[in-house]
């Protein structure tokens, strides 16, 4: 038997050209900044556009939560969703953070996301 010291995750990155870039996670186990920091790196975008999925921070101390709070401030999202293992704690300082920007989701939870450039009116 050998030790697995790789942590598994799932995401998926989808890269709108006129939105940024939408994420969706499972549990974020490498940290949901590293997991949104790593799609941008691959897609190439220069903007972050949406997070949806599990941020992995039920566990997490005060501080930790605190310092993934102001990580996310700096990308920048237009839309968080966290989910299932994102702890209640985190959801208060997420919900503080970003206001109306954050999405209290569930099971069958429905986004749009749309690459369509916009036009000026």
């Amino acid at each position: 038997m050998e030790r697995d010291d790789l942590r598994e995750d799932m995401s998926l990155f989808i890269y709108l050209p006129n939105a940024g870039l939408v994420v969706l996670t499972g549990c974020a186990h490498a940290g949901i900044v590293n997991t949104i920091r790593q799609g941008l790196a691959l897609t190439g975008a220069t903007r972050f556009h949406a997070v949806i999925g599990g941020f992995h921070l039920v566990r997490a101390s005060a501080d930790r939560i605190r310092q993934t709070v102001e990580a996310l401030q700096a990308l920048e999202p237009s839309v968080l969703a966290p989910l299932h293992c994102t702890g209640d704690r985190a959801m208060v300082e997420l919900s503080n953070a970003f206001g109306d920007r954050l999405h209290f989701s569930h099971v069958g939870s429905m986004f749009k996301f749309s690459s369509a450039p916009r036009v000026a009116s």
